[in-house]
């Protein structure tokens, strides 16, 4: 694995000029370990090339928001090894040296804000919800069986905080002229279709936070930020994704299933190439917006008997 964490490091180096030591400096059983200062701003572009790397070399990672400045990120082998922890510190001031040794250094960067700027960074409502995510053909219904096997949660379809909705049906109603399917009409009003989403999907957070019960969500609100994935025309995210964010619960865990577009093309040819790469980007991205309390990158491109055991060291870090 010293291979493939050298060439994550040399994608960190290049695109944002931090310089890990070396894989060939340890020894191959032994984790990587390193503290890293981070403007806040930096921080998708440092997920995605490390969410690039696993795509690429069929590993998993656990990202830990262990509180608004402080993050932690495990990298998994398909046979549930660490090989890498990042503790992540975030900061707005600029920064002449990203790599960070010292707790001093660290605890030294930190920003002290006026209480109405931390309020809005902190979600107003949570859930314990364990959403999936993940485009059709990823896996979702084996990694779905492999939670349940493990934690006793109640299942939950996300499609049914808005299509059990009178407003939804009305409005659906409406276009039936235009001979769409449900799909094809979530996918091209997807602004009509979150807002139809929250009031319930208030409800049921309200009620999974109250009642302490774990959730297992099928897909989560970061379907509604795009549109024209089934479409002809490119995918696209909502120019207003950040904003719209903020309206939306932030689940205890965010579940991404992806996997190289070939593999999931050959499971289930439902997408586009295109539209699978621009998913694999786009719902880390959203999700980061959406701000878990825990996100995990699984890659499913790995042997199915090799699932369950790496499902359950994902949830247990």
């Amino acid at each position: 694995m010293n291979n493939v964490i050298e060439k994550i490091n040399n994608s960190l180096n290049l695109q944002m000029g931090l310089v890990v030591p070396p894989a060939s400096h340890r020894e191959e059983t032994q984790t990587l370990t390193q503290k890293i200062l981070l403007k806040t701003e930096q921080l998708p572009v440092f997920l995605n090339i490390i969410k690039n790397g696993c795509r690429e070399n069929a590993l998993s990672f656990v990202f830990d928001n262990k509180s608004p400045h402080n993050k932690l990120l495990t990298l998994i082998t398909p046979s549930s090894e660490e090989i890498a922890i990042f503790h992540i510190m975030l900061s707005n001031k600029g920064l002449s040296n990203p790599l960070i040794e010292s707790n001093e250094a660290l605890t030294g960067n930190r920003k002290t804000r006026f209480p109405v700027t931390q309020l809005r960074r902190h979600k107003l409502l949570t859930n314990n919800f364990i959403s999936l995510i993940g485009p059709d053909g990823v896996g979702k219904t084996t990694i779905s069986s492999a939670i349940q096997q493990a934690i006793p949660a109640k299942t939950f379809r996300y499609k049914r905080t808005y299509r059990r909705s009178f407003i939804y049906k009305a409005l659906y109603l409406l276009r039936r002229r235009k001979q769409l399917q449900k799909n094809d009409y979530d996918d091209l009003y997807p602004n009509k279709v979150l807002i139809t989403s929250l009031l319930r999907l208030y409800v049921h957070s309200l009620s999974s936070f109250l009642s302490r019960k774990t959730i297992l969500c099928d897909r989560y609100s970061n379907d509604n930020l795009a549109s024209q994935l089934r479409a002809k025309e490119p995918a696209k995210a909502s120019s207003r994704m950040l904003r719209k964010s903020r309206f939306i619960p932030a689940p205890k865990t965010i579940i991404q299933l992806d996997a190289p577009a070939e593999t999931i093309l050959s499971r289930r040819a439902e997408l586009s190439e295109d539209t699978i790469n621009f998913l694999s980007d786009f719902y880390l991205e959203s999700s980061v917006l959406i701000k878990p309390k825990k996100f995990i990158y699984l890659n499913t491109n790995i042997p199915f008997e090799r699932t369950q055991k790496l499902v359950l060291k994902l949830l247990s870090i």
